[in-house]
């Protein structure tokens, strides 16, 4: 009997002649196997190569495909875009237009490039596009944010817009023999003065009715646990449950997540990266209190007993875990067949694989509104801080529990509750001397 296998000469010749030209097989992670492409994408302004990447594909023919097809695109967009090339009078318009079609393009997703264009051809193309870039000057630059101003445009229209004027004619000047530009024009100008984000109140009250609400749901511990820790939401949802120090009443801080990339062009990435979001991969620990022990291992036991068919035990998910924040690849995460092991997440999907942040937020959002309260993910930090401090915890304490940098971020923030502290030092040597005056008198 004669068996029919397939010749593997194609595929082993295809790869070798995709080798050294764009195309690479990855070695580890959930994609190990697939191909990704990398490609020249042409040169910035200052002529330095720029590279796009593709992928992941399932077969080297489909790599191949994906590469030809963009060297193509790009050989067109190079015939169609003719670079400026020395002018005398370069103007704004000109120059910002082929900014627009190199570097923004380029380096750039297309629905941001498309914001800036935007911006560009409705507040600032008009005003300022016929005028030559060596004879803009700050005094031109804030009449065109008063005149927008007078307009009614507001202040985030006019900060937008001014924010890429800044960053056009720093490109220009570092092109300017092209441009003839020796100094940016733009630097000395000042956005429009807007209030700082509204940060609602802390309140303890607050949180019996947050509790209430999400009464039920699997993911109730979260409020309790952020508000304890103050954890950024990339850092709670990144907790295992070997990161608890349970006799110790502490966690780890061992991972954050990371979500980029466009999804429809394949460019996604999902990462837990080392260390919390600022702390450069370090860890760092969280002290807990008793209270939030207890409901972790409540939390654990009820993650074990609503664990149905939805979860995807042993499913190889689409997160990795990162060297560092810049790796494309890693150890995939697998979902455990126990909610509750060591390596299992603390907080999960209702499949077991990572839960985004946004979808964290969505939850806390709905949450929010059932209980009538105005609060953000983030609000619990800053209201973990205030509680701190409102109860007389040192600075100190509350700067490291909260992982700032230095003491001086965490006055900042609080400065108002510091101020509302001032008295306590004074009132603490009334108590001395009171204590000293009652002793003489006992003699």
């Amino acid at each position: 009997m004669t068996v029919q296998v397939r010749s593997t000469t194609r595929r082993r010749r295809t790869k070798a002649e995709a080798a050294g030209k764009g195309i690479f097989e990855l070695k580890s992670g959930a994609h190990v196997g697939k191909f990704m492409v990398k490609v020249g994408n042409g040169r910035d302004l200052q002529g330095k190569l720029l590279y796009k990447r593709y992928g992941p594909f399932v077969s080297v023919e489909d790599a191949i495909a994906a590469r030809d097809k963009h060297l193509v695109a790009l050989g067109q967009r190079q015939g169609e875009s003719m670079p400026l090339g020395r002018q005398d009078r370069v103007t704004f318009r000109a120059w910002s237009q082929e900014w627009l079609d190199t570097d923004v393009a380029n380096k750039l997703a297309a629905s941001t490039a498309s914001k800036y264009a935007a911006s560009l051809e409705k507040h600032v193309w008009p005003y300022l596009g016929g005028i030559a870039l060596v004879e803009l000057t700050d005094v031109i630059l804030k009449r065109w944010r008063k005149d927008r101003e007078d307009a009614g445009l507001g202040p985030d229209g006019i900060n937008y817009a001014l924010k890429r004027i800044k960053t056009c004619l720093k490109a220009a000047v570092a092109s300017k023999r092209t441009t003839g530009l020796i100094e940016n024009p733009a630097d000395g100008v000042d956005g429009v003065r807007v209030g700082k984000p509204k940060r609602h109140p802390s309140s303890k009250a607050d949180y019996p009715k947050l509790m209430a609400a999400a009464e039920g749901h699997y993911l109730a511990a979260v409020i309790q646990l952020t508000l304890d820790s103050g954890l950024r939401c990339s850092e709670v949802a990144a907790l295992h449950w070997e990161d608890i120090d349970w006799s110790g009443c502490r966690l780890w801080v061992r991972w954050h997540q990371i979500s980029s990339g466009a999804a429809k062009k394949g460019e996604d990435r999902h990462a837990l990266v080392p260390g919390s979001k600022t702390s450069q991969g370090e860890f760092h620990d969280v002290q807990l209190s008793r209270r939030t022990i207890e409901a972790l291992k409540a939390h654990r036991a009820r993650l074990r007993e609503l664990q149905g068919p939805g979860w995807a035990a042993g499913q190889l998910s689409e997160w990795y875990y990162a060297k560092h924040s810049g790796s494309l690849s890693g150890e995939a995460y697998v979902v455990p067949t126990d909610p509750g092991a060591e390596r299992a997440l603390i907080f999960p999907s209702a499949d077991g694989t990572p839960l985004q942040t946004n979808n964290l937020y969505g939850w806390f959002k709905r949450v929010c509104a059932k209980a009538g309260v105005e609060k953000t993910f983030h609000g619990m930090r800053h209201d973990c801080g205030s509680f701190m401090l409102g109860d007389g915890v040192p600075l100190t304490v509350v700067s490291a529990h909260l992982r700032h940098a230095n003491t001086a971020i965490t006055a900042e923030i609080y400065a108002h509750l510091i101020k509302d502290q001032a008295r306590l030092g004074a009132d603490a040597m009334d108590s001395f001397w009171a204590s000293l005056e009652a002793q003489a008198q006992a003699v």
